[in-house]
């Protein structure tokens, strides 16, 4: 199955460019040694956004949890560093509400 309204997935700025691109941030500085390590950074957070978006659009989703905030989902796709090496990632992703757009709310390396 994939994710409900893949199509609308929402990868934030903040999420992604402040968070798991930022080296300052006290739980993403450990996630963005990953993602600058395979070529991605701050200044074009835009790509990493897009790729993880991809992943949510295409790839099997596997639902976690009925929290109290939402459906959580988790869908593990791959990403391409700038030689093509693949890397597995997991990416989770919140749906308020039946209907509501698929928000990103992490991912790491798997």
């Amino acid at each position: 199955m994939l994710l409900p309204n893949n199509e609308r997935a929402i990868a934030e700025s903040g999420k992604v460019r402040d968070y798991l691109l930022s080296v300052d941030h006290p739980r993403g500085c450990y996630k963005s040694v990953f993602f600058r390590a395979i070529g991605y950074s701050q200044a074009r957070w835009q790509k990493l956004r897009g790729d993880l978006a991809d992943i949510a659009r295409t790839t099997v989703a596997v639902k976690q949890a009925d929290t109290p905030f939402g459906a959580r989902y988790a869908v593990v796709g791959i990403l391409r560093s700038a030689s093509g090496k693949a890397y597995r990632v997991r990416t989770v992703w919140l749906i308020v509400h039946v209907g509501a757009s698929p928000r990103l709310l992490t991912a790491f390396p798997k």
